[in-house]
């Protein structure tokens, strides 16, 4: 695998329904034995989310936000494992699993930012899509951290590498692959854009438990 079909594969974003969604498979890769055979996402939430009380929809979402963490713990933990044992034609696999989760947790998140909107409720509502926006961004900085870690084990000797991106609001960005610092700089702050709103989801959950 060369560092172009490693580009190739961090751009493609594959729009899975939640009938093909990840499943658990009992191959013999490491992508399928590191990645536990949990449920779903889609498998443990209710279909009639408009039914669910306000505290009951918050209480989701923030499980959701958790998964979401899980699975990007699980998404470096993997990667570490395919470069120290020179497995990286294991990569679009693991793309290919993970993708499948974010789009499904993406996917309900935005089922309940729209019904929590039918219900009034702006202030949640604003909190929700500025976490979605967020997280779209984080999720190509991954990529590109992602990237520089693939591209120093194939070609450590090379210096300097350039591929160009585009944000959740349509702007471009050339990103330095081999400038870490300024990856993981990005992603820190993206992240304590994240746990800011999520506080302030919590904030209204404890407002809800005391109704």
């Amino acid at each position: 695998m060369n560092v172009n079909d490693c580009l190739s594969i961090l751009n493609q974003r594959q729009q899975l329904s939640d009938d093909g969604a990840r499943g658990c498979s009992h191959d013999t890769s490491i992508v399928t034995s590191m990645l536990e055979c949990r449920p779903c996402p889609s498998t443990a939430i209710p279909t009639l989310l408009s039914s669910l009380s306000m505290l009951e929809l918050i209480t989701l979402l923030l499980s959701l936000q958790q998964e979401r963490v899980e699975t990007y713990r699980e998404y470096d933990n993997v990667l570490n494992v395919l470069l120290q044992e020179n497995k990286l034609s294991e990569y679009p696999n693991l793309v290919a699993e993970i993708t499948s989760i974010f789009t499904i947790i993406s996917e309900k998140i935005n089922n309940i930012k729209n019904i929590v909107k039918e219900k009034g409720e702006e202030l949640l509502h604003k909190h929700i899509t500025s976490i979605q926006s967020y997280e779209k961004d984080k999720l190509v900085l991954i990529a590109s951290k992602h990237l520089d870690k693939i591209q120093q084990k194939l070609n450590p000797d090379n210096q300097f590498n350039l591929f160009e991106s585009s944000d959740s609001k349509g702007r471009s960005h050339v990103l330095a692959v081999t400038d870490p610092n300024y990856i993981n700089k990005q992603i820190n702050e993206l992240e304590s854009n994240i746990m800011e709103d999520v506080d302030n989801i919590m904030s209204l959950k404890a407002e809800y438990l005391e109704k």
